[in-house]
């Protein structure tokens, strides 16, 4: 375990697995507005639409923090290549399915998803959260779509690096840095 000191909250959290403070990671995405977007949130269901989408689970809504919180602590970071963006991806978040299929031209669902994707998850305006099957993403991070996040920049540090930057939050360097010092990078991208 490599502890780190969050420089917002205090809360100390595990560099090697955890590449921002979770508590406060958590925070700012239950703070994001439009977090569920209209097509993945289901007090819009039974709708129909042209193309395959998924829908969270009334439960996952109901419990969002909570959801959040786990997600912050136990989920991994990929960039994805498709769409040139981070993504954030717990399995079972709270140990529940977070969400379900629904085929093109349908209106029900008609399988369960066991994967809470969150998109642009290093964005405090575009994070927005959709659920997914976890044997696609693993076929997706062998055929090189997802790229799991990389290490810290430092000689020697075994921590994650921040998306968005080289280094670790211990390591960070100014420019790695946003508002505060602490949970946002300062420039998107890989």
């Amino acid at each position: 375990m490599s502890e780190i000191v969050c420089r917002v909250c205090a809360g100390p959290f595990d560099g090697a697995v955890q590449a921002w403070c979770p508590t406060c990671l958590a925070t700012r995405w239950f703070e994001t507005r439009n977090l569920i977007r209209a097509k993945h949130d289901p007090a819009v269901a039974p709708n129909t639409l042209d193309t395959y989408r998924s829908i969270i689970t009334p439960r996952l809504k109901a419990d969002l923090r909570e959801t959040l919180e786990d997600a912050a602590a136990r989920g991994s970071w990929f960039w994805d290549r498709d769409y040139g963006m981070w993504v954030h991806v717990t399995e079972r978040p709270l140990g529940r399915a977070p969400g379900v299929g629904i085929p093109a031209g349908r209106e029900d669902p008609d399988h369960a998803l066991d994967c809470l994707f969150i998109a642009e998850a290093d964005s405090t305006e575009e994070a927005h959260v959709f659920a997914a099957d976890s044997q696609r993403h693993a076929a997706q991070i062998r055929a090189g779509v997802f790229e799991p996040l990389g290490a810290c920049g430092q000689a020697g540090c075994e921590n994650l690096r921040r998306p968005g930057a080289t280094h670790c939050a211990s390591h960070a360097r100014e420019a790695d840095l946003g508002p505060e010092g602490a949970t946002e990078p300062a420039v998107r991208g890989r």
